[in-house]
């Protein structure tokens, strides 16, 4: 059952990502919201003091992964060259279970008897989510969504910092 709350709760992040999408929030702020989501929930999850409330948490949690991993890949590919953007989003795609699984190990490299490696499991994910969105703080917002939502000139400063040559956007909103 434990298993089954993972995918269940990507299910049910997925699902919620297409309601919520861009109307309600910018892709920087979607993403903050759901990676300290994450942490929080994680951290609740490591003082679980029975299985109902443990696997209640890993579901919440996994939403919040869920849409913290969608919101990144979306995010990420707006600020990716058109040549070799494929291969970036693959390397992405690939590091987050590859991560996953360093968490895994290394949560449980050092257990004993008495040691409960679950809970260093999410102590240790929990941080990682937390360390994900101090580094998203204090990246950009999306010059995509930026425009996309008429802040053409926030979308040009984006634009700028990043050492793009750009030309100016018509009035049709850019591409």
């Amino acid at each position: 059952l434990f298993a089954a709350t993972f995918p269940a709760g990507c299910t049910i992040g997925g699902a919620a990502l297409s309601l919520l999408g861009d109307d309600f929030f910018s892709r920087r702020r979607l993403l903050l919201v759901s990676l300290c989501a994450a942490a929080a929930l994680g951290l609740a999850a490591a003082q679980a003091m029975t299985l109902a409330a443990l696997f209640t948490l890993r579901l919440a949690q996994s939403v919040a992964w869920s849409v913290a991993l969608t919101t990144t890949l979306v995010w990420y590919t707006e600020f990716l060259p058109r040549r070799g953007r494929g291969s970036f989003t693959n390397a992405l795609s690939v590091g987050w279970p590859c991560g996953r699984q360093l968490i895994i190990t290394l949560s449980s490299g050092a257990a004993d008897a008495s040691d409960s490696p679950w809970r260093r499991l999410f102590l240790m994910n929990s941080g990682l989510f937390l360390v994900g969105a101090v580094l998203v703080k204090l990246a950009p917002e999306s010059p995509r969504w930026l425009a996309s939502t008429g802040d053409e000139g926030g979308a040009m400063r984006v634009l700028r910092t990043m050492g793009s040559r750009v030309a100016p956007m018509d009035g049709a909103g850019g591409e």
